[in-house]
């Protein structure tokens, strides 16, 4: 069954860092697709998808894990700091400081409900995702999603509260993991805006 989407109005000012949007290319990239959005915001990093495949050191059984993330970043120049857990309020301040976070949640199961969305995450440890925290207001959560194509994500703070979860290294339980990245001494504008590269 094909999921027919279901829209959020973005109100003005909630995207909080306009990272550009970035689309997995294997079923298992998601944390390499959000890591590549957060590299060509700041302007670090390389230029594709599969280089960030390779620098994690990813399996395509699992994806990577939060230790993956945080060495490659170092790798390329930036700062993080995790929480395990985060709350909804330490996001929205990384938020304010235009510092984009990197959340383990669950997304896009098998088991249709309404729309073909799953018709509930409750109890789910398999649907492991890497989406990137981006911008707020009132009601949710706004994310650079590398599942969906040209378009951002949302989820409202019930939402995010029951899904927000995921397995470490070794079957671990993360509940409510965020990862805060950002580049040292960085006052932007973001490199994405301010370079552009020759079209061969």
């Amino acid at each position: 069954m094909t999921i027919t989407p279901e829209y959020h109005r973005i109100p003005r000012g909630a995207i909080k860092v306009p990272v550009p949007d970035t689309t997995q290319q294997t079923d298992y990239s998601c944390g390499a697709s959000c890591l590549e959005a957060v590299c060509k915001y700041y302007g670090v990093g390389p230029n594709d998808e599969w280089e960030y495949v390779r620098d994690l050191r990813m399996d395509k059984r699992i994806g990577c894990h939060p230790h993956q993330i945080k060495r490659a970043a170092r790798e390329y120049g930036l700062q993080f700091r995790e929480h395990c857990p985060m709350t909804p309020t330490q996001i929205v301040v990384y938020l304010r400081r235009r510092r984009p976070v990197m959340l383990m949640i669950q997304a896009w199961g098998e088991h249709e409900g309404r729309r073909g969305y799953p018709r509930s995450y409750t109890g789910v440890w398999k649907n492991g995702h890497w989406v990137l925290a981006i911008g707020y207001d009132r009601t949710g959560i706004y994310f650079e999603d590398p599942s969906l194509q040209a378009v951002r994500g949302y989820l409202s703070h019930a939402e995010l509260e029951t899904r927000w979860r995921d397995t470490g290294p070794y079957g671990k339980r993360l509940h409510q993991y965020g990862l805060a990245i950002w580049k040292p001494r960085w006052s932007g504008p973001s490199a994405y805006v301010t370079r552009a590269e020759r079209i061969g």
